[in-house]
């Protein structure tokens, strides 16, 4: 499986996962010595573009040997792998796609309409776990770079959270160490 992200700064990151660890040590290093390149018309830059899946249930010899002349890089590991079937689906949040998911896998056993209906619904939902987080990220950096002292609290009163300005309100260096003593002690 790989991973395509779009980065904050424009690039895209990428991670590999494959079940023999020699093949997937040098997929890292093919990717570590060669940039992505976002205009590829195929593949994951094709459906990081258009937000549309990519299915090869029967990769054809053809298109194998078309990549490894355009990326002769990748000539030698595309045989190793045996590549016999594709999916490549976008990872796509509520209003964007922040990057795609490639699944791959012999030709003895192909994928089917089934399995990229299964695949689709992954990237969707890794697409809002990763916006989610993004989110997540930046309201608690708003949170804690905020002038205002802010916290949350439950109900009964426990701190659970506050920023530096609260912390520092109440006499405390963090809010850490704010959070770990009784709300109480503060009435």
């Amino acid at each position: 499986a790989l991973i395509h992200m779009l980065a904050d700064h424009g690039g895209v990151s990428r991670a590999v996962a494959h079940r023999d660890p020699a093949i997937q040590a040098d997929i890292e290093r093919i990717h570590a010595r060669i940039a992505f390149n976002q205009d590829m018309p195929y593949g994951p830059a094709q459906v990081m573009r258009t937000g549309e899946s990519s299915f090869n249930p029967r990769v054809r010899q053809e298109v194998v040997s078309a990549v490894s002349r355009t990326y002769p890089e990748y000539a030698e590991i595309l045989q190793r792998i045996g590549l016999g079937s594709q999916i490549t689906v976008p990872l796509r949040a509520r209003k964007t796609t922040l990057g795609a998911l490639t699944l791959g896998r012999a030709a003895t056993r192909p994928y089917t309409e089934a399995h990229l209906s299964w695949a689709e619904d992954l990237g969707h939902r890794i697409g809002l776990a990763v916006e989610n987080a993004r989110l997540y990220n930046e309201a608690r950096q708003l949170f804690e770079q905020t002038l205002s002292a802010n916290y949350v609290s439950t109900p009964g009163g426990q701190i659970l959270a506050c920023n530096q300005s609260f912390a520092e309100l109440l006499g405390f260096d963090s809010p850490d160490h704010l959070v770990k003593h009784p709300a109480p002690a503060f009435y």
